[in-house]
């Protein structure tokens, strides 16, 4: 399977008009008012709240972590996961979600093998986080590097078994990074790796 830039970014364009229809099919109308915030606004919100009180580091509150849970299961298939994560403190979620993102928004080095093990460690001690709900939060802020693992990115570059490991997620993510370089070495539009996974 493979697509050419132009192919992609048209997909990438109708990518508000996808959400709409599974949120019209499921008939889950906040699906479209997640995503706007989850896209658009959630990055912001937690740097605003580090300039305000830049002591405290940056976070994630835990209904910010339930919201991005709402919108990966109103997007795909439903599992009994917002119970679990709702089990998690306050507290709890702040301190493991603050070790992931002090990473990934004071380190600005290129995305590395250390790094992603670092980050993914500190989210999936959350109770309910799995690798793909991890990497929509790594897909926000470090959108050049890193995508979330939705299904249709799974379908594009991996074809095993038991594909929702953190192993699996290290194989595609080379293959990612190789695909971007591709795309940005043969055209003038400028990929990263959250536009690609949307454009899927």
């Amino acid at each position: 399977m493979s697509y050419t830039s132009i192919e992609l970014k048209e997909y990438l364009e109708k990518y508000k008009d996808a959400i709409e229809i599974i949120s019209k099919t499921k008939r889950k109308e906040e699906l479209i008012e997640l995503d706007e915030w989850l896209w658009k606004d959630l990055k912001n919100n937690v740097l605003k709240r580090n300039r305000k009180n830049p002591s405290d580091g940056y976070y994630l509150n835990k209904n910010e972590l339930l919201n991005i849970m709402k919108w990966k299961l109103m997007r795909g298939t439903f599992r009994p996961l917002l119970k679990l994560v709702n089990e998690n403190s306050e507290d709890f979620v702040k301190l493991c979600t603050g070790k992931a993102l002090n990473i990934l928004c004071e380190n600005d080095t290129k995305w590395n093998d250390t790094k992603c093990n670092e980050v993914l460690k500190h989210l999936m001690l959350l109770k309910g986080i799995g690798i793909a709900t991890a990497s929509i939060i790594l897909s926000i802020f470090s959108p050049k590097y890193c995508a979330f693992m939705s299904d249709e990115l799974i379908e594009f570059f991996y074809n095993g078994k038991n594909p929702y490991t953190i192993g699996v997620y290290k194989k595609i993510q080379i293959k990612l990074t190789e695909k971007i370089n591709e795309l940005n070495s043969e055209n003038d539009i400028i990929w990263d790796a959250e536009m690609f996974g949307k454009a899927l």
